[in-house]
């Protein structure tokens, strides 16, 4: 439950092993401080700056920790773009919250073989890449780049603002 009813949230359900382990930052109230920066963060700069002090006190990202990283990245490209929701299902990844024009349609296609869009719904389908989270990341800023101008994000949607 987010203490601020208005903020913008993303919701994000994918099998992946995406913690800090115990045995990377050992204190229990280090560790729910890190998290807690980690999921403040609403930018690329401001995730990339909480690993940076993580790698500075704590040493190399073990995998784990690396995946939570790139959790936060994602949610941080969603909160930009307007995807409300990625959920794992099976062999793809559901993206909802998204509005496409014909045109973003033809570039998911492209960008995602296979993928499909259901406008009654704003969800975009793709088959879940292999790795799934930098395959996710890269789709995301692929097809709405982050120096892209408006038009080019779904549909409806406002930098930091789902579209739902």
């Amino acid at each position: 439950v987010s203490a601020e009813s208005d903020a913008p949230s993303v919701r994000i359900d994918l099998a992946v092993e995406a913690h800090l382990p115990d045995h990377y930052v050992s204190d229990q109230g280090l560790r729910l401080e890190a998290y807690r920066r980690l999921a403040s963060s609403s930018t690329q700069s401001e995730v990339d700056e909480v690993v940076a002090g993580w790698e500075d006190r704590y040493g190399a990202l073990p995998a784990e920790a690396r995946s939570l990283a790139r959790v936060a990245a994602l949610r941080v490209e969603c909160l930009r773009t307007g995807i409300g929701e990625v959920m794992g299902i099976r062999d793809e990844v559901r993206l909802s919250g998204v509005r496409l024009r014909d045109s973003q349609r033809v570039r998911a296609e492209r960008l995602a073989p296979g993928a499909f869009y259901q406008p009654d719904t704003g969800s975009l389908f793709i088959p879940a890449p292999r790795p799934l989270l930098p395959g996710l990341l890269g789709f995301i800023r692929e097809m709405w780049p982050p120096d892209s101008p408006a038009a080019m994000r779904p549909e409806g949607s406002h930098a930091a603002i789902p579209s739902r």
